[in-house]
């Protein structure tokens, strides 16, 4: 993070981090099962405001965006005739605006 002003009571400043997610899901049937594998990282570049009541409480805003890439992969297959097996693989690419957040910060 980068204040503008440190020593301010009223700050303006700026963040660059890094996110990765994953998630992975699998559908069971007496006919057919599905599983579904998701996973995506990159970069998130945010600014906020922050509001020092005391010296170790603050009230903030911030808003951010991330970008992210990854890939999404699913098999199905079924049980029972015509046994079918069908596998698809997805690049995914997106730039996401993430909602304001307010919150409130205790330094010790």
């Amino acid at each position: 993070m980068y204040y503008l002003n440190p020593n301010s009571k009223f700050n303006i400043y700026g963040y660059l981090g890094g996110q990765y997610l994953y998630s992975g899901q699998s559908l069971d049937n007496e006919y057919e099962s599905v599983f579904i594998n998701n996973w995506s990282l990159g970069p998130i570049l945010g600014v906020g405001a922050e509001y020092f009541v005391f010296n170790q409480l603050s009230l903030f805003a911030e808003y951010s965006y991330s970008f992210n890439f990854g890939e999404e992969e699913s098999v199905s297959q079924r049980y029972e005739y015509p046994y079918e097996k069908y596998e698809l693989k997805l690049n995914k690419v997106s730039l996401n605006p993430n909602p304001v957040k307010f919150g409130l910060s205790v330094y010790f």
